[in-house]
């Protein structure tokens, strides 16, 4: 039986998103993703790599509106992140 692990969040980015790059020099982005909880929001914690990094770091800023889908995971210190497989703009830089 094949396992489902399927995330899709629409939410706003806390901040500009960063990147770093790998020891073979692939860029990895790394970006929070406030998504409603309830009464307030939640920063979800997500990450992508390659092609898909250079995307995000170039076109993405702090406050943008935008759908991302991924899978959910846990990194070492047991924070759940999304490992972002595609994002879409839901609006523009200013």
């Amino acid at each position: 039986m094949s396992k489902l692990n399927k995330v899709i969040l629409t939410g706003r980015l806390k901040r500009d998103p960063e990147v770093r790059y790998t020891t073979e020099e692939k860029p990895v982005a790394f970006f929070e993703l406030l998504v409603d909880k309830g009464k307030g929001k939640e920063a979800v914690r997500c990450i992508a790599m390659g092609g898909l990094a250079k995307i995000i770091v170039e076109c993405l800023c702090k406050k943008m509106l935008v759908a991302v889908e991924g899978k959910l995971r846990i990194d070492e210190d047991s924070k759940t992140e999304v490992e972002v497989e595609s994002i879409q703009m839901l609006d523009f830089k200013k």
